[in-house]
């Protein structure tokens, strides 16, 4: 049925948009994350219908949900986006390699998210030699289902030895009800934290953390740039992290426990190289 309903949907979504853009004089349209729901699925159809591209931003890390996009055009793709706008050249390669078999999603090289012109932005100057008497693992939070959020996370500061904390930072789309609940359920686990007195935000977060561990979230790219390690807490993130030297992978509590009880801070080898250059991505959106 559900299938059913979201085709439905789509379609009704696309005549609504195509009503709306008929007369609109734009070439393009950028939207995130189009997949989430069938409105977003209409405004490709209306798109395609209306000689409109709709470009895709990249969100998170690319998966294998793209190997999909890889056939022939047919009637079921005028409900897709026809470009994918990459963060950088090593995303554009993934995004090519699922991409091998058809030429109907185009990768194009986006922006390369600026996280150095970001980050020098901010002022993170004084939280630089942030004084604590502790390791502290910063756990980024993301916006998805996994026992990580709860009981793996529980195990793991059973087993934690004295002087190491965890600050758990929540996903900035968490419901107020799912923080208020998490933090009820951690309130017997003295390391782990939820505030840090005149530190707030993930960057300062960042940078007085002497690790940051995550399942797969996208802000590793952050602390990469801020020459911090990353703890992957699922195998899986080796797909969509590639050929980063400053990551560690465990895949259960057992492994995490260890890792943590044994991390001595130190900081990353190398820094992401987070140059960018928008040539491609101006010429591909002037010629369209």
């Amino acid at each position: 049925y559900w299938v059913y309903d979201f085709i439905y949907k789509s379609c009704y979504w696309s005549d609504f948009y195509s009503i709306i853009l008929k007369n609109a004089s734009c070439k393009a349209i950028f939207t995130c994350c189009y997949f989430r729901n069938p409105q977003n699925h209409g405004l490709a159809g209306a798109c395609d219908k209306l000689g409109i591209n709709l470009i895709d931003i990249q969100h998170g890390a690319i998966t294998t949900q793209f190997t999909n996009w890889c056939k022939n055009k047919d009637f079921s793709y005028s409900f897709l986006p026809k470009y994918y706008l990459c963060w950088d050249k090593e995303q554009q390669s993934i995004m090519s390699s699922y991409n091998r078999q058809g030429t109907y999603l185009k990768p194009i090289l986006g922006l390369n998210i600026p996280f150095r012109n970001h980050i020098n932005s901010t002022n993170l100057e004084k939280y630089k030699n942030f004084k604590k008497d502790y390791i502290l693992f910063l756990f980024i939070h993301q916006n998805l289902s996994s026992r990580w959020n709860n009981i793996y996370l529980n195990e793991v500061s059973k087993n934690l030895k004295p002087g190491i904390v965890i600050y758990f930072h929540f996903h900035p789309n968490s419901k107020k009800s799912e923080i208020e609940q998490t933090q009820s359920y951690f309130k017997d686990c003295k390391n782990i934290i939820f505030k840090i007195p005149q530190v707030s935000g993930l960057l300062p977060l960042i940078c007085i953390s002497d690790i940051c561990m995550t399942r797969f979230s996208t802000a590793a790219f952050e602390a990469f740039s801020l020459e911090k390690n990353v703890l992957f807490l699922e195998q899986s993130a080796k797909l969509y992290f590639r050929n980063n030297i400053n990551s560690f992978y465990t895949s259960n509590v057992a492994e995490v426990s260890r890792f943590i009880n044994k991390y001595t801070p130190h900081n990353s080898s190398k820094a992401c190289d987070l140059s960018f250059d928008t040539t491609n991505l101006i010429n591909t959106l002037s010629s369209l």
